[in-house]
């Protein structure tokens, strides 16, 4: 278990109408954290649906309205009853992926993993360049890194395939980052974290990428430069620290883990992995604080879908 955020899944298809009450519109999701047991719902528009000719509206209002039916019930977690919808819709939208997109959402919160692959695949095909799908699935490949031994690598070409045609997309190019990070290939997480904007680059769970990314490389100036605006930044974090780990550890920067523990302990309590490292830190160090970030003990939390 290495990310540290949680995650949310795209509840994407287009409408005209505002998101259902409570989803989130916000464009910097980026988190990530295992398992994922619950959706956070963020409602996009799928592109391909954009411009109805007259004749067509009122079937596009209808869909609309199922839509967010169906977004609303997913948001409150009445899941039997959404996915119910979703084969009603499927035979009179059978040619909408926006519906598989729902659907996959659906199975994953049912925790039916191959069924939730097999709908966001299939809206995929049928909209080659459906981001909302593509990082849905992204997402649930990152969710089943421990039943699926070739998750990583599906994660990783899924965000690959969205940055072939999307090159600036945040969110495939911080998740890209994430794994890379995770698999000890401190560069390139370093060149898909260059692509975001100065003011994502500011988020404390951006630079806890760089400042990992830099340690892994043997770069001290630069791990001791994301350290220092990490430790500054107004939203650094328990998990942010725990990122941090995954590149301070294999680089030796004990000063460096002293000072992100020591800094966050003064600014909140910290969870008892961190605080019973940061104890035992004159004992074996950099053990027992693996063993925090990647062990059996302590126990990790959970984490979340977009």
């Amino acid at each position: 278990m290495e990310t540290i955020r949680p995650l949310t899944y795209n509840c994407v298809a287009k409408t005209t109408q505002s998101p259902v009450k409570g989803g989130s519109r916000r464009r910097f999701l980026m988190r990530s954290h295992w398992p994922i047991p619950v959706v956070a719902l963020a409602v996009f528009f799928c592109s391909s649906r954009l411009g109805f000719a007259y004749s067509g509206q009122n079937r596009a209002s209808e869909r609309e309205q199922r839509i967010l039916q169906i977004q609303q019930l997913i948001h409150e977690h009445d899941l039997e009853k959404a996915h119910l919808e979703l084969a009603e819709a499927a035979k009179k939208y059978p040619g909408d992926e926006g519906f598989d997109n729902l659907l996959g959402i659906v199975e994953a919160q049912q925790g039916d993993y191959i069924a939730a692959e097999k709908s966001f695949r299939r809206a995929i095909a049928k909209a080659p360049r459906f981001t909302g799908a593509y990082l849905n699935l992204g997402r649930l490949y990152q969710e089943n890194m421990a039943a699926d031994p070739q998750a990583r690598r599906k994660a990783r070409d899924i965000y690959r395939r969205v940055l072939d045609y999307d090159a600036a997309n945040i969110e495939a190019n911080y998740q890209s980052a994430v794994l890379f990070l995770q698999q000890g290939q401190y560069q390139e997480s370093l060149d898909r974290i260059s692509r975001l904007s100065a003011e994502q680059r500011n988020a404390a769970q951006t630079m806890s990428i760089e400042c990992a990314d830099y340690a892994g490389l043997r770069n001290h100036k630069g791990a001791d430069d994301a350290a220092a605006r990490l430790m500054a930044a107004p939203d650094f974090s328990e998990p942010d620290a725990q990122q941090a780990l995954l590149g301070l550890l294999p680089g030796k920067r004990d000063d460096l883990i002293v000072s992100l523990l020591e800094k966050l302990q003064s600014r909140q309590q910290l969870g008892p992995a961190l605080l019973e490292a940061l104890g035992f830190w004159k004992g074996q160090p950099a053990l027992f604080l693996w063993r925090c970030v990647c062990g059996s003990k302590p126990h990790r939390r959970g984490a979340k879908f977009v």
